[in-house]
């Protein structure tokens, strides 16, 4: 096509070539296992911001009632907003730090999640398996192995709380089970 570009046309492709650009993982052509672990991370990153914000954070507390700012909410946005932050330090350049903190921090949110409810009994406690994947991926074995020491020994602190009665246990409703455990699986 040998017309020129209409103004509408050209805005729509600036549009598209910036939402390539937030979406999109970074790429290193000199480093091709930087560049596999920044696909993997973006991926895994944007997994994480879809599933927390559409369904457990929307769909949630409609079908359980709890409160959009509830305190599982607010951890669950805060793993967002660390997301969206390990996502950018990857694009600079920084892909292990980047996956670093998305592993940790995750890991660390989901243990802030079992606190308040149901301890060892938690969906957050069988999601541990999340970032210990994502760090046999992103960050190699070692680390893996050092995720699964941490969950066992979390798997046994929450066991330990609940026995002194510092974790009370309560039973999950069928929906809410299926619901976490489906975001769980999503990622």
């Amino acid at each position: 096509n040998l017309q020129p570009e209409s103004g509408l046309n050209r805005r729509n492709n600036k549009m598209r070539n910036a939402f390539r650009k937030i979406f999109a993982p970074p790429v290193f052509p000199e480093d091709e296992d930087k560049t596999r672990s920044a696909a993997v991370l973006n991926f895994a990153g944007w997994s994480i911001v879809g599933v927390d914000l559409i369904v457990l954070l929307l769909v949630r507390p409609l079908l359980s009632g709890e409160a959009i700012f509830g305190i599982n909410n607010l951890i669950l946005l805060g793993i967002v907003f660390i997301t969206l932050l390990a996502l950018y330090i990857s694009h600079l350049g920084y892909v292990k730090l980047g996956s670093f903190i998305v592993i940790a921090l995750g890991w660390i949110g989901l243990t802030s999640l079992t606190l308040p409810s149901d301890g060892i009994r938690d969906a957050a406690f069988m999601a541990y398996i999340l970032p210990i994947l994502m760090a046999g991926l992103l960050l190699g074995w070692r680390w893996a192995i050092g995720f699964i020491a941490l969950s066992i020994l979390s798997g046994w602190a929450l066991a330990s709380a609940e026995v002194h009665g510092l974790v009370k246990s309560t039973t999950y409703q069928p929906y809410d089970f299926a619901l976490i455990m489906t975001g769980v699986f999503a990622i």
